[in-house]
């Protein structure tokens, strides 16, 4: 794994909503298949009124980069509006409620497994 995922999901989930609310701002994307010598998929920012800036996304989460960009640019997010902040919080609910049914459905297969390893000995547990 050559470390770009948080640059493909910068440029997929994060790009278009920052599009979306700056149509003033020209943002270019130059994609390549081609892998580089050192793996590195850098985002540059350029200025109208200082030298570019240069983000390192290799080994990064795409969150944390546009993070960066944030701070780089001194852009502000926009606050959550009444009906994406219930959206947000039914679906961090969600996410709560599957990561509950996978360590429940885990706990299910070490005691079965335990169980199965204890009539492979006889009824004696395992040590």
């Amino acid at each position: 794994m050559f470390g770009n995922m948080g640059a493909r999901k910068l440029w997929r989930n994060y790009l278009p909503r920052l599009k979306y609310y700056n149509p003033n701002v020209e943002i270019i994307v130059n994609r390549t298949r081609e892998i580089n010598k050192n793996n590195r998929a850098p985002v540059t920012i350029y200025f109208t009124d200082r030298d570019p800036a240069v983000v390192e996304t290799q080994y990064r989460q795409a969150g944390d980069v546009c993070k960066e960009i944030l701070d780089i640019t001194k852009a502000t997010p926009l606050p959550l509006s009444h009906e994406d902040a219930r959206t947000a919080a039914e679906y961090e609910e969600l996410v709560a409620s599957r990561i509950a049914r996978e360590k429940a459905k885990e706990e299910r297969r070490r005691i079965k497994r335990e169980e199965k390893e204890r009539e492979r000995l006889g009824g004696v547990a395992p040590a």
